[in-house]
């Protein structure tokens, strides 16, 4: 299905890309450094689903269509920044007094993945990535064009969460130090560090994208 020479340039240019910083990266990283290793591997579970959703929909078509529509675009693009400017105000609004155990309940980690699914699946610069990327290491000989989009992108998909598991250790070793914790400033920082990069990813959806 695939020759070697394809699925090894695809390997190498997934690696790079997987570790060029972008809005998954950023976001991860912000969950992580905010509210810990836990909430930092959910957020990458999310990640990875809505990652799922655009690998699905540029192997059946939906993403060449979406992106040939700049009202369909643009209305992605807007919703999208619109909700991580939503959750980065909302950040910075929490005062310290919902800082006072370190352990989320079970319904907070559900909302963090379902936030992080929605992020990425309104990201509208992935659907024009996978139908740029991905044929490009396609075999066209083969009848099992669809097979090939799957798998490769699932594959990326893959490397790139693998990735955004780095950074969530790096990111949330910086909450290991205990004695920060106890602190309701240093507490407070992270709540307006992680809203603040949410409201800036939001701006680049909308200026960059």
């Amino acid at each position: 299905m695939l020759d070697i020479e394809r699925f090894s340039a695809f390997l190498g240019a997934s690696l790079l890309l997987s570790i060029t910083p972008g809005p998954n990266l950023l976001y991860v990283s912000a969950c992580s450094f905010g509210q810990g290793r836990k909430v930092g591997f959910i957020s990458v579970l999310g990640i990875f689903v809505g990652g799922g959703v655009h690998v699905l929909a540029a192997s059946l078509g939906l993403s060449a269509i979406l992106i040939s529509s700049p009202t369909v675009y643009n209305s992605l693009r807007y919703l999208g920044a619109c909700y991580l400017i939503y959750l980065g105000v909302r950040s910075i609004l929490k005062t310290s007094r919902r800082y006072q155990t370190l352990e989320l309940a079970e319904t907070d980690l559900e909302q963090v993945f379902k936030q992080a699914v929605l992020v990425n699946a309104l990201n509208p610069s992935i659907p024009i990535f996978f139908v740029a990327f991905l044929p490009q290491f396609i075999n066209p000989s083969s009848n099992q064009i669809v097979v090939q989009m799957i798998f490769l992108g699932a594959l990326y998909n893959l490397i790139s969460s693998t990735a955004s598991l780095v950074v969530t250790l790096l990111s949330s070793s910086i909450n290991l130090a205990g004695s920060l914790e106890t602190s309701s400033y240093w507490r407070g920082f992270k709540s307006k560090a992680t809203g603040s990069a949410f409201i800036l990813l939001g701006i680049g959806f909308i200026v960059f994208l």
